[in-house]
């Protein structure tokens, strides 16, 4: 299970280098609106909505409840899907 977690944390690293991610595209993918996928994560929408658009990124702790609420939503990804790593961390 640590090992779980230090990947994603490594994987984190590398996203926040990169600035971008796919929370959109895979929030989509889970027929959910953002307003409804915001509140399953506890989430403010606005906070939400600044992280779909990448006016922020999520903290490790949301990036990993982000991840798992698309998985347990049934879509298909893994966790670079969601947050691509840079070309520079790689």
């Amino acid at each position: 299970m640590i090992n779980y977690f230090i990947l994603l944390l490594f994987k984190y690293v590398k996203m926040k280098l990169n600035n971008m991610n796919n929370i959109k595209e895979f929030r989509k993918k889970t027929g959910l609106k953002q307003i409804e996928f915001a509140k399953k994560l506890n989430f403010l929408q606005a906070t939400y909505s600044n992280y779909e658009n990448n006016a922020r990124q999520p903290n490790v702790n949301d990036a990993i409840k982000i991840y798992e609420l698309i998985k347990e939503l049934g879509v298909d990804c893994q966790i670079d899907d969601v947050f691509p790593p840079s070309a520079k961390a790689a």
